[in-house]
């Protein structure tokens, strides 16, 4: 069992931050790159000294990550997302879509990025380019702590367990 204290944890997402952060500032980077050659050599004086705003997509149904809290968005991610934004220099419009929407969002092109407790998977990397990880879990079973030894998913067998539901945290009629 993996054990971190909270600063091990802080320490950690510092790290990983750092990395999303220097992800998205290339990103951003070549953007505005490919926008300057595109429209002519010479840069447009209003475009100049407008920011860069990016729209991510967001599905704010996994706390401590993101949530939606009377109305406001909140969490990890959204602190993260605005602290890359502020040390890169680009403002953000987040989009609340549901989560089996986003990457076709992105690939229509109708979001910028998204920032929601995305696992990267073989399938989605062919369909969505991603960062390097901003955070890694593992995951595990968890059991009371004078519970029998569960080692494997064999010593499961003929237990009770809880899993989360995919549309953990949704609100009604979402």
């Amino acid at each position: 069992m993996v054990s971190l204290t909270r600063s091990q944890f802080l320490r950690q997402i510092a790290l990983a931050g750092l990395g999303l952060a220097f992800a998205f500032t290339v990103n951003a980077c070549a953007a505005d790159q490919t926008q300057q050659t595109n429209h002519s050599t010479a840069p447009d004086v209003e475009t100049a000294t407008q920011p860069t705003v990016l729209t991510i997509a967001i599905d704010p149904v996994f706390p401590p990550f993101q949530s939606d809290v009377e109305g406001e968005l909140e969490g990890f991610e959204i602190d993260l997302l605005y602290a890359i934004a502020e040390a890169s220099g680009f403002e953000v419009e987040l989009e609340v879509l549901p989560f089996e929407d986003i990457i076709p969002a992105l690939q229509a092109g109708t979001v910028d990025a998204t920032i929601s407790s995305m696992i990267i998977t073989a399938d989605r990397s062919q369909q969505v380019d991603f960062s390097r990880p901003y955070f890694e879990s593992g995951l595990a079973i968890a059991v009371p702590a004078l519970a029998e030894e569960i080692e494997s998913f064999e010593d499961l067998e003929g237990k009770r367990i809880g899993v989360q539901s995919r549309n953990y945290g949704r609100r009604q009629g979402n």
